[in-house]
């Protein structure tokens, strides 16, 4: 199936200039008045350009431009449309794709404002590619291969979508392939059709009596004129797909009469758009070739409970393995799925209040992480992890005591993660911390990390985030050194306690945290993580912070239970810097 497989859009509202990536299943996520609702217009603009006012243009001195890639250009595709427009494209068809420019170079509705562009293409900057201005049938082919999109918006009444036909609405689309099914089951209608024909229409072989007395009668008035000439009324009769361009939904409820759509309330009015959508993704059938509708809508999750929620994702999912492409924005992490994470557009607003979207994840990943094993690994455990895209920041931990016990504590610290927006992701230790801040930062959302000590010796180091000569750190590896004598647990190559010694390498830094010659090496070493963005449990992990004795589930749950009924501090000894480290990691 073709799609568009990038847009750029400059200039247009809001958007300054932002790159999108689009799967056939297409995300938009980001804050209110981010400018999600900008993109979906700048993609129906595209396809069907019509012209832009004052209030269309980020400035009004330049002009819009909006450029996209269309993938997937078969020759089968090419030999199913028009043979003249198949020519006017098929000599910058490069690698199955197409190259796409749309400019308006000035407010104002005149066709003369706007050019269409085409390219081959190229590694270089698409403002060096030789672009071709408007060649015969190029607008034409473009239809051939893109019918105008079906665009839901989130504020708009939905009546129209539901109940008046149209060639983008969503009844307009059933209504089209409920005729062609009539017309090849249903002989009888078009038999129908065809007796009203030969009874209405002017050379029809039944015409009514009437009907020929009228001719007769005007045919002898006109001939006083003009001799010669005779007149026949004409009543044509519609083809069965003409007529179900009348087609309308009605709505009936229990106790009432039937009654138009407009007669409910919104949240009704939504949720029976949505399910006429879930009708059109059971009844739509892929064909080998064709034509790929852009079905773009803002905040399909609107007024539905959660469950009907993922209905819609579920239908919108299924269109899109068919020849529609759809592109959405929500707020809903129920309408993205684990697969769908590294391939959503995260939408955000820049001090100027441009709209910015950032790289994907799955293009950040890519970029950043070495090797194709490192790499699926990091793409596994950010498919557990689509509450990410919803935060305003990340707090990331690397252990199973941290993700069982945190959002209590700090709901107990009156710090809770929904209420100031922040979304705990558990990595798989200390490396994993590491990889996962990377792709955060890639893709432009803040974090921040609670680490053990062994982090501040290794991960820490080779991030740059301590220099390896820092005079805390040698004299803390000294300490460590001084420890592993009189504590009896054994070093490696490094320096640092083994792994698999006579003691745990995590009992090893506890020890070593314990000892009064460690505490205030221990205090700078945290300190200067913390500017980084990490807070370093000072006395070696999480559990001696909380006086836990075990890591298993029966302590955690254990100091669930106490916390609710004793009380956060009576539970905590060590309760003032775990407040402090709960308001830290939320601001």
């Amino acid at each position: 199936m073709h799609k568009i497989d990038w847009i750029r859009i400059r200039n247009f509202r809001s958007c300054d200039d932002v790159l999108l990536k689009f799967e056939s299943y297409a995300p938009l996520v980001g804050y209110n008045n981010a400018g999600k609702s900008n993109i979906l217009k700048a993609v129906k603009w595209f396809l069907r350009p019509t012209g832009l006012q004052d209030k269309d243009f980020t400035n009004t001195e330049e002009k819009v431009l909006v450029t996209a890639k269309v993938s997937g250009i078969s020759q089968e595709l090419l030999d199913s449309i028009d043979e003249n427009h198949r020519e006017s494209i098929s000599p910058f068809i490069n690698d199955e794709s197409l190259y796409i420019k749309m400019e308006q170079r000035s407010p104002g509705g005149a066709k003369g404002l706007r050019k269409l562009f085409v390219s081959v293409g190229g590694e270089t900057d698409e403002d060096d590619w030789e672009w071709r201005v408007n060649p015969n049938g190029l607008q034409e082919a473009m239809h051939d291969l893109f019918p105008e999109p079906i665009f839901v918006q989130s504020m708009d009444n939905a009546t129209d979508d539901v109940s008046k036909f149209k060639t983008t609405s969503t009844i307009g689309k059933l209504l089209q392939q409920l005729s062609s099914r009539i017309e090849t089951e249903q002989h009888e209608l078009v038999d129908a059709l065809d007796t009203i024909s030969r009874k209405l229409n002017f050379d029809g072989n039944e015409r009514l009596e009437s009907l020929n007395q009228f001719d007769q009668i005007a045919s002898e008035k006109v001939q006083d004129f003009f001799p010669g000439i005779s007149l026949k009324v004409h009543v044509p009769t519609p083809s069965l797909s003409k007529l179900f361009t009348d087609g309308t939904v009605k709505v009936q409820e229990q106790g009432r009469d039937i009654a138009d759509v407009d007669s409910l309330g919104h949240g009704a009015q939504r949720s029976i758009q949505m399910a006429l959508i879930r009708l059109l993704a059971e009844v739509q059938t892929q064909s080998a070739v064709g034509q790929t509708t852009l079905l773009l809508i803002d905040e399909p999750e609107l007024y539905l409970h959660p469950q009907a929620i993922e209905l819609v994702r579920d239908a919108l999912k299924s269109l899109s393995m068919t020849n529609y492409q759809v592109v959405f924005s929500t707020h809903s992490s129920l309408m993205v799925e684990q697969e769908d994470v590294p391939y959503t557009n995260i939408v955000r607003k820049n001090v100027g209040g441009n709209t910015l979207v950032t790289e994907r994840i799955a293009e950040a990943i890519q970029e950043e992480i070495e090797g194709n094993l490192n790499q699926a690994r990091i793409l596994f455990e950010i498919y557990n992890m689509n509450q990410i895209l919803f935060a305003d920041r990340i707090l990331i931990a690397e252990g199973a005591t941290e993700q069982s016990v945190l959002p209590d504590l700090f709901k107990a610290c009156s710090r809770s993660f929904s209420t100031h927006k922040t979304a705990l992701v558990i990595a798989d230790g200390c490396r994993g911390i590491h990889k996962m801040g990377k792709i955060l930062t890639r893709i432009g959302i803040p974090f921040k990390a609670l680490v053990d000590i062994d982090y501040a010796f290794t991960t820490a180091v080779n991030a740059n985030l301590i220099a390896a000569d820092d005079a805390d750190i040698l004299n803390a590896k000294q300490a460590l050194a001084e420890s592993a004598f009189r504590n009896n647990f054994e070093l490696d190559g490094n320096h640092l306690p083994k792994k698999t010694g006579s003691r745990k390498a995590y009992i090893a830094y506890e020890l070593f945290a314990e000892e009064d010659a460690s505490i205030d090496l221990i205090s700078n070493l945290h300190e200067k993580l913390k500017q980084n963005g990490y807070w370093l449990w000072k006395k070696g992990a999480i559990e001696q912070h909380l006086s836990l004795e075990a890591k298993t589930t029966n302590d955690w749950i254990t100091f669930k239970v106490n916390i609710k009924e004793h009380g956060f501090d009576e539970t905590v000894d060590d309760h003032q810097n775990i407040r402090d480290m709960a308001v830290w990691a939320t601001s």
